[in-house]
C-alpha cells in the first residue's frame, strides 16, 4: 500500500469519527410551552402538544401535573351542591390498585379509618383492633417513603371512623361503645368527647358538617349535624341509590364536585366503592360504582387517589378513583424513536367549574440527559354564570304560584301581607 492510499484510509477515518456521533442521546421537543384558554362553564377545549425526538436515541417520556391555583371553592360545597352534578370525565381505569403500602412490618393488622393530613402530608390511619388488647392506635404514614412517621396509642372504646380537620383528629365508635365523637391532637392526647344523638360509625365532613352512619342501624341514612353545635340538619338516604346495598366506610371529597360522597361497601356479594353526589337538598344519586380490594374498613383521599384500608390486613390500597377533573392528557407516557414525534391531547373540561382562574404546570419526565424535565404552564379562566332561584312555602302554592288566600284567611286592599321568599344564586358566578 502506497503512501497516498494510506493518507486517504487515515484521512477517510478521521472523517468518520469526526462526523459520526460517539454515543446517541435523545433529545425532547415541545412545541409549545403554555397553553391559555378562556372557557364558560360547561364548556370543553382539546389541545395538542406535539413532542418530537431531535435526538438520535429512543425518547421515553412520561407526564404528571400539579394543579397550582383554583378559585377559593367553598370548602363545604355549598355553591357547588346547586350544579348538574357532572364532575368532568370519568377515566377507565376506576378502582386500579395504583399502589400498597405493607403497614403489617409495623405491626399493624387493621385500618378502621384513613385521614389526610394536608399540612404534613400524612395518611393518617386508626388501627381499631385494640378492643383484644385493650390499646386502639392511631399513627401517620409518609406516603414518600411509607415509613411511619407518629404513633399513639389510643384507649380501646371500640373505634371506627376517622377524619383530620384544623389540626385535630375526629375518632367515631361503634357497638358498645358510648354515643360519642372523640377528638385527638396529632400527638394522640386525647382533647374532648362529643355526644351525639346516634352511635358515630364511620364519619366524614365538608369542613362545616359531620357526616355519620348510625353503626346499630345499618338502614342507610347518614345522619347531617352541624360541627358547631351539633344539631341535626339533615339526613341523607342513600338505600335507593345503592339498591340497599350495605356500606362500612365514608369519606366526603369537596373537590369531586358531581360526586362528593364516597362510600365503600358491598354490591351482589362484592366489595365495591360508590361515589354519589348529593344535591342542595340531600338526595343522593350514585355516580359510578367499582370493585375495589375491601368493603369494610378505612376510606381516605390524599387529593389525588382513594385510599382503602381493611380490618384484619395489614394492607393499604391507593386505588384510581376514576375522576379526571378539569384537566387530562392523553397519553400520559409514551416512546419516540429518533427523528420522531408524537401528539399528546390536553383536554381542559369547565363542567360545574366556578368562576376564577385556574392554573398548572404540565411535566414531562424524559430520559434526554439534557433536559430531563420539560415544563408547560395551563392557564385558563372560567366565566360562570349566574342561577337564580326562588323558594316559598308549598302549602301557599310553591313552585307554581304564591297564593295570598291560602297564607291568610282574609285579604284586604291595601293592607301589608308579607310573604318571605327565598332568593339563591345555584350558579357558577
Amino acid at each position: 500500500m502506497n503512501l497516498k492510499r494510506k493518507t486517504l484510509i487515515i484521512m477517510a477515518i478521521i472523517f468518520m469519527v469526526a462526523t459520526t456521533p460517539l454515543w446517541a442521546d435523545p433529545v425532547i421537543s415541545v412545541d409549545s410551552n403554555s397553553i391559555e384558554d378562556e372557557l364558560n362553564t360547561g364548556d370543553v377545549s382539546e389541545h395538542v402538544l406535539n413532542v418530537a425526538n431531535d435526538g438520535d436515541a429512543l425518547l421515553r417520556f412520561t407526564i404528571e401535573h400539579e394543579i397550582l391555583q383554583e378559585p377559593d371553592i367553598d370548602r363545604y360545597s355549598r355553591i357547588l351542591r346547586g350544579t348538574d352534578g357532572a364532575v368532568g370525565p370519568n377515566r377507565d381505569d376506576a378502582g386500579d390498585v395504583l399502589r400498597e403500602y405493607d403497614v403489617g412490618q409495623f405491626g399493624y393488622s387493621a385500618a378502621h379509618g384513613l385521614a389526610w393530613d394536608p399540612v404534613n402530608e400524612w395518611m393518617w390511619v386508626l388501627d381499631g383492633e385494640g378492643r383484644n388488647n385493650g390499646q386502639d392506635r392511631l399513627y401517620a404514614l409518609d406516603p414518600e417513603n411509607g415509613e411511619m412517621v407518629i404513633t399513639a396509642n389510643v384507649r380501646s372504646r371500640e373505634v371506627v371512623g376517622l377524619f383530620y380537620l384544623d389540626g385535630v383528629l375526629h375518632v367515631g365508635t361503634f357497638w358498645n361503645a358510648p354515643h360519642c365523637l372523640f377528638r385527638f391532637d396529632t400527638d394522640g392526647n386525647e382533647l374532648e368527647q362529643l355526644e351525639l344523638p346516634v352511635r358515630p360509625g364511620f364519619v366524614t365532613t365538608d369542613g362545616e358538617h359531620l357526616f355519620t352512619h348510625d353503626f346499630d342501624r345499618q338502614d342507610g341514612i347518614i345522619h347531617v349535624y352541624n360541627l358547631d353545635d351539633l344539631e341535626e340538619v339533615a339526613t341523607i338516604d342513600c338505600g335507593d341509590a345503592l339498591d340497599d346495598s350495605p356500606f362500612f366506610g365514608m369519606e366526603w371529597i369537596s373537590a369531586h364536585r358531581g360526586g362528593q360522597l364516597w362510600l365503600m361497601g358491598r354490591l351482589d356479594g362484592e366489595d365495591h366503592t360508590f361515589q354519589c353526589h348529593i344535591d342542595d337538598e340531600w338526595n343522593c344519586e350514585l355516580v359510578q360504582d367499582f370493585a375495589t380490594p375491601t368493603a369494610y374498613g378505612g376510606i381516605g383521599y390524599d387529593g389525588e387517589d382513594l385510599w382503602l384500608g381493611r380490618r384484619g390486613s395489614g394492607t393499604l390500597w391507593v386505588i384510581d378513583d376514576g375522576v379526571a377533573g378539569w384537566l387530562s392528557y392523553e397519553p400520559s407516557e409514551g416512546e419516540i424513536d429518533a427523528g420522531g414525534d408524537m401528539d399528546v391531547i390536553v383536554t381542559l373540561d369547565a363542567t360545574g367549574l366556578v368562576e376564577g382562574d385556574y392554573s398548572a404546570e404540565l411535566t414531562f419526565h424524559s430520559n434526554d440527559p439534557a433536559n430531563p424535565e420539560t415544563v408547560v404552564s395551563v392557564d385558563m379562566h372560567v366565566t360562570g354564570a349566574p342561577d337564580i332561584e326562588t323558594e316559598w312555602a308549598e302549602e301557599i302554592g310553591f313552585p307554581d304560584v304564591i297564593d295570598w288566600n291560602q297564607a291568610f284567611e282574609d285579604v284586604f286592599r291595601g293592607g301589608p301581607y308579607d310573604i318571605p321568599v327565598m332568593v339563591s344564586n345555584a350558579g357558577t358566578a
